[in-house]
């Protein structure tokens, strides 16, 4: 019997989404594979697109090659350091969700970091999708950072802060904004899951990223120092869903590492500890044994369930003495007899 309502096909095989997913990540390394394909139909258009444009770094002319290839655009850039970015906002990107926005050299700082911001924005306007953002640069005030992501921090739920910081005061700056330039307060990063950065960049971005406290689950923490002079103490007490804490830090940080735990609130969720040392002697035993002790008897990681410890290759390649794992383990019997320590030596090639 003949079928009375049969589900139409595509109109062309190659248009079904599950084969052309799999079609394109066959093809996600070859860029020019991937934009020739994507001229044989526009039903792979948007897939082609995200692949292409998922992450976009955009770097000052001088991280360039000076190749052949891009001579002219070299030129155009310098005479007009902000045509990349209005290319860039040209352009309809509706399946992007990673970018990586890396503010640095002449054509992004001084008198011209505000009307780099305003382009960022655009772009950042342009594309409801996004919910990764990975940021490195200096900024003059927290005000011009703010006023990147004004209109689309809702939606962001990942945030690296690489090497972001505002610019020294001691140095000479041009005068601050107008105040019609200065962004409204507004409850940015609401949806922030994910959220990575330096421990000194804390006290500077606290008020900004305020609102995404109640909502992290994840914080990661670069190139740690503690409070060696004093002034860089942590406040966690209002990371209630924080599920789980990175630092990248030294030995001898441990109790500022603890002191920073003794913050959180506790109602808090954490559940994942991961440190990683930069250097591991035997001179520091007594501070690992303490940590051990005190680890296990805070209130405020009752529900702490993973202690990872991970050891940087470092001291391989400076010759330095290396503590082998079992030794290093025994500094810890409290977490060991509780199966919470999990320890992992680094290979040289990740460095």
């Amino acid at each position: 019997m003949k079928e009375q309502n049969p589900t139409p096909l595509p109109r062309i095989v190659l248009a079904i989404p599950e084969l052309l997913d799999h079609i394109v990540d066959y093809l996600a390394d070859s860029s020019e594979d991937l934009l020739a394909c994507a001229l044989v139909s526009k039903s792979w258009v948007p897939r082609a697109q995200f692949y292409l444009f998922r992450k976009i770094e955009l770097l000052p002319p001088n991280k360039w090659n000076d190749t052949q290839v891009h001579v002219r655009l070299l030129q155009i850039l310098r005479a007009s350091p902000f045509r990349l970015l209005d290319c860039l906002y040209s352009i309809p990107l509706p399946n992007l969700e990673e970018i990586s926005v890396e503010c640095t050299g002449d054509q992004y700082a001084w008198s011209m970091d505000i009307q780099t911001s305003l382009r960022v924005r655009d772009i950042f306007m342009s594309i409801p999708t996004l919910s990764r953002v990975n940021f490195s640069g200096k900024f003059r005030s927290i005000s011009i950072f703010h006023h990147y992501f004004e209109n689309c921090a809702a939606n962001i739920q990942s945030l690296e802060l690489v090497n972001v910081c505002l610019e020294d005061e001691e140095h000479e700056t041009p005068p601050d904004p107008p105040p019609s330039f200065i962004p409204s307060r507004m409850q940015l990063f609401s949806q922030l899951k994910s959220l990575q950065l330096q421990d000194l960049q804390w006290a500077q971005f606290q008020r900004l990223l305020a609102p995404s406290f109640p909502s992290l689950e994840c914080l990661k923490l670069q190139d740690c120092v503690g409070n060696v002079d004093g002034n860089i103490d942590l406040d966690f007490g209002m990371l209630t869903a924080l599920k789980r804490l990175d630092v990248d830090t030294y030995e001898s940080r441990l109790p500022w590492v603890l002191a920073t735990l003794g913050s959180l609130p506790l109602n808090n969720s954490l559940q994942t500890l991961s440190l990683r040392f930069h250097c591991v002697t035997a001179q520091h035993q007594d501070i690992f044994n303490t940590f051990d002790t005190d680890i296990t008897n805070m209130d405020t990681v009752h529900s702490l369930r993973r202690v990872e410890m991970h050891l940087s290759a470092w001291q391989l390649i400076n010759t330095q003495p290396v503590m082998d794992v079992p030794t290093f383990q025994s500094y810890f019997p409290s977490l060991t007899s509780k199966g919470r320590l999990f320890i992992y030596r680094e290979s040289l090639l990740r460095l």
